[in-house]
């Protein structure tokens, strides 16, 4: 297992105790601005940058090179580590092999994908994404952990306490709906399309998660970015990405 391994694992953790003064001490404001930040980290960096850009090239956008920045933000690994987890749960489904299905058990699905170690098989998966020189760069330790190290700095400085409701917080709410996704999206709800996996829509879930909740209707048709299909599923990150799309 790798070190970066182990700290994004801590992280994660420390992000989930955050929680505690968070909603201790803060305030309507500090709330606001958590909630803000949820949204663009995982909206923009996770799942319009990481997803449905880079990991299944569902389509060329704008900022590709500073969204995938804001990827980074999350505390998630970078791009093509990512990307290979998705990727590895795409290929294998709710069988043995995936690495963060529910069959597993929730403990493992919610705060364990982090830990998984890929096989040589499983590393060619993302050999496309090898090539992109600046995706590689972000991926380095040194780079990675720089964006981070650089931005607690500048929380520190601004507002000591920014650091639980403006990075921590918002950190573990992205791990929270990833968890939510790789949970509740693999047996609560419904089917627009019948598939072999577990894999459903979850219409209010699906909303709170920015798109990501119609898990089932990504299933299906994993090249599209179009997560909804029906009236009442909303994607807010399609109309987004209607508007960065080159």
């Amino acid at each position: 297992m790798l070190l970066k391994q182990k700290i994004i694992f801590v992280v994660q953790l420390l992000s989930y105790l955050a929680l505690i003064p968070m909603f201790m001490y803060s305030n309507f404001n500090e709330w606001m601005i958590t909630i803000a930040i949820y949204c663009l980290l995982f909206g923009i960096g996770i799942s319009l940058s990481y997803h449905r850009n880079i990991t299944h090239k569902m389509l060329n956008i704008k900022f590709e090179k500073f969204f995938a920045v804001v990827g980074c933000l999350c505390f998630q690994g970078g791009p093509l580590g990512w990307a290979l987890l998705h990727r590895t749960h795409h290929a294998y489904t709710d069988t043995e092999k995936d690495p963060h299905s529910p069959i597993h058990g929730f403990i493992h699905s919610w705060f364990f994908p982090s830990l998984w170690i890929p096989t040589k098989k499983d590393m060619r998966r993302v050999v496309d994404l090898a090539r992109n020189e600046y995706l590689v760069w972000l991926e380095k330790d040194k780079i990675y952990f720089s964006i981070h190290i650089f931005t607690v700095v500048i929380l520190y400085f601004l507002d000591p306490y920014s650091l639980i409701y403006a990075y921590l917080v918002p950190i573990c709410f992205t791990w929270m709906a990833v968890g939510a996704t790789n949970i509740f999206g693999h047996g609560l709800g419904y089917k627009n399309i019948p598939v072999k996996n577990l894999s459903t829509n979850v219409p209010i879930l699906g909303t709170i998660l920015l798109g990501e909740g119609f898990h089932n209707n990504h299933h299906c048709e994993p090249k599209n970015y179009n997560f909804s299909k029906k009236w009442y599923e909303i994607d807010p990150i399609y109309w987004i990405c209607k508007l960065v799309k080159v």
